[in-house]
C-alpha cells in the first residue's frame, strides 16, 4: 500500500511539472494513474488533490462542464479533512466554473464564501484573489462601481506583495471597466500595462487576453485591419495551449471585425467556428454573444425572420445569465430590426428601453448607436402634419449622434451607420439646410445622457 501511494503521489508531482511546462496532455494522463492509484489506497487527501488538478486542466481546455463534478468531488472531500486552505481553492475553482458557464449569482455565493475563509487564515494572496473574482461577477451583472472598487482593492494588496502577475490581472480587468464605459484611451493604457507586465512574467495566458483586449480598443475606434492583427496574434496562442473559451472569444471578435469590414463570409466562418467551441463548453455568455453576431449578420443581408430568431434567443440567454449590457444590446438591435420590418410602434418601445439600459450601464458607444437607431425611427415619421417635429427631433438625435462619435472617436457599426446617414441627409432635404444646421447643433451640444433624456420625451 505504501508503494502505491509513494507512486500515485510521484504521477501527481509530475504532473504538476508537466502543467507549469504547458503540457497539459501529459498532465491529463498522468493525474489520471495518480487518481486511480490514491482510489485504490482510499488516501483522501490525494484524491482530492487529483481532482482539482484535473478539474483546473478540464477549465483551462474550456470544458466547463467536465470541471465543475470534479471540483465538486474534490470540494465534498476537503471540507471533510477540513483543510481550510484547500477548501478556499477549490471554492474559487467552483466559482470561477460557474461564471464561466453564465451562473454569476452561484459564482459570487463560491466567492464570497472563500473570501471569507482567506481573510480568517490571513492569506493574503488568496484575499486579493478572491476580490478580483468578486469584481468579475460584479462587472458581469454590470454593477461597474462595485466591481471598479474590488478590482481596485485586489490592486492595491497584489502591489503590496509584489505580485506581477497578478497587478497584469488586475489592470487588464480595470481596462474592462474603461472598455464598457467608452473610455477607450483609458482602457488601451491599463491593456498596455497589463501586456507589458504579462510578457515580463511570460504570462501566455495573460499576453493572450491582453492582445484580444487591445484588438477590441482598436476594433470600436474602426481601426478593423490592425485589431484583427491582434486577435490572430491573440487566438494563435490560445490555439497552443487548447484554451477553448479564449479561442472562442477571439473567434467571435474576428467575425464581429469581418462584419464591419464587409468581408461577410470570413464573418460567418469565424462566428461559426466559435459558436460550436462556446456550445461544446457550455458558456452561455459566448452562446449568447455569438447569436447576437449572427443575427447582425443576418441583418446587413436583409434576412429579417432569421436576425429576430437569432437576437431572440440571445436575449433569453443573457437576460437568462444577469449580462444587462448584453440584454441592452440585443434590445437596441431588436428596436433596429423593426424599424426594417415597418413596425414603428415596437420599434420605439424597444429603442426606448435598450436606451435606457445602455445609459444606466455608462456604455457611451452602445447608447450613442441607440440613438442613431431612434433618429432614423424618427426621420421616417417626418411626414404629414407632424412632419417638422419629427424632423427637428430626428436631426437633434443625429446632432447627439455626431457629437458622440466624435468625443468617443469610435464610428458606428455598419448597420446603425446606414440608416443614420440616410436619416441626417432625409432631414436636411425635409427641414432646409438653415433649420437642419440649427436643430442638429442643438444636439451636438447635449451629453449622452441628456440625448437620452430628450429621446425619451413624447413629441408633443
Amino acid at each position: 500500500m505504501k508503494d502505491i501511494r509513494s507512486t500515485a503521489i510521484a504521477r501527481l508531482r509530475t504532473g504538476i511539472k508537466a502543467v507549469n511546462q504547458g503540457d497539459h496532455a501529459a498532465a491529463q494522463v498522468l493525474f489520471e494513474e495518480s487518481l486511480a492509484l490514491f482510489r485504490q489506497v482510499g488516501d483522501k487527501v490525494g484524491i482530492a488533490w487529483t481532482l482539482n488538478n484535473l478539474g483546473e486542466i478540464a477549465a483551462v481546455r474550456g470544458d466547463h462542464a467536465v470541471a465543475r463534478p470534479l471540483f465538486v468531488e474534490a470540494l465534498e472531500m476537503r471540507r471533510a479533512i477540513g483543510d481550510v486552505t484547500q477548501i478556499a481553492w477549490t471554492l474559487n475553482n467552483l466559482g470561477a466554473v460557474a461564471g464561466e458557464q453564465g451562473e454569476v449569482a452561484v459564482a459570487r455565493q463560491y466567492f464570497e464564501e472563500c473570501l471569507t475563509l482567506r481573510r480568517t487564515i490571513g492569506d493574503r494572496r488568496g484575499i486579493a484573489y478572491a476580490l478580483y473574482n468578486l469584481a468579475n461577477c460584479a462587472a458581469n451583472l454590470s454593477d461597474i462601481a462595485a466591481a471598479h472598487e474590488l478590482y481596485e482593492e485586489s490592486l492595491a494588496i497584489r502591489r503590496e506583495l509584489d505580485d506581477q502577475a497578478g497587478i497584469g490581472w488586475a489592470l487588464l480587468s480595470l481596462g474592462n471597466i474603461g472598455l464598457v464605459q467608452s473610455d477607450y484611451g483609458l482602457a488601451r493604457s491599463y491593456y498596455d500595462d497589463s501586456l507589458a507586465l504579462f510578457r515580463t512574467v511570460e504570462d501566455r495566458e495573460g499576453i493572450a487576453w491582453a492582445l484580444n483586449k487591445i484588438g477590441e480598443v482598436l476594433h470600436y475606434q474602426g481601426y478593423y485591419l490592425a485589431a484583427q492583427a491582434r486577435y490572430a496574434e491573440s487566438l494563435d496562442l490560445f490555439r497552443q495551449y487548447g484554451n477553448k473559451l479564449g479561442t472562442a472569444w477571439v473567434l467571435n471578435n474576428t467575425g464581429d471585425a469581418a462584419c464591419q469590414k464587409g468581408n461577410d463570409e470570413l464573418a460567418r466562418r469565424s462566428l461559426e467556428e466559435g459558436l460550436i467551441l462556446a456550445r461544446d463548453m457550455g458558456n452561455r455568455r459566448v452562446i449568447a454573444w455569438a447569436l447576437h453576431s449572427f443575427g447582425t449578420l443576418a441583418v446587413l443581408l436583409a434576412d429579417h425572420a432569421t436576425a429576430r430568431q437569432l437576437f431572440d434567443q440571445s436575449l433569453s440567454l443573457r437576460r437568462s445569465i444577469g449580462d444587462k449590457r448584453g440584454s441592452a444590446e440585443c434590445t437596441i438591435s431588436l428596436g433596429l430590426l423593426a424599424r426594417a420590418e415597418d413596425k414603428t410602434d415596437q420599434s420605439l418601445i424597444l429603442l426606448k428601453a435598450g436606451l435606457a439600459q445602455s445609459n444606466a450601464i455608462g456604455d457611451r458607444r452602445q447608447t450613442a448607436q441607440g440613438l442613431a437607431a431612434l433618429a432614423a425611427l424618427m426621420s421616417d415619421q417626418a411626414k404629414g402634419e407632424h412632419q417638422t417635429l419629427y424632423a427637428e427631433r430626428s436631426a437633434q438625435l443625429g446632432g447627439a449622434v455626431m457629437h458622440a462619435v466624435e468625443t468617443l472617436k469610435a464610428p458606428l457599426d455598419r448597420q446603425y451607420r446606414v440608416p443614420h446617414e440616410g436619416a441626417i441627409a432625409a432631414m436636411r432635404r425635409v427641414l432646409g439646410e438653415t433649420a437642419f444646421v440649427r436643430s442638429c447643433e442643438a444636439g451636438k451640444r447635449l451629453s449622452i445622457t441628456k440625448a437620452v433624456a430628450l429621446a425619451m420625451t413624447p413629441l408633443t
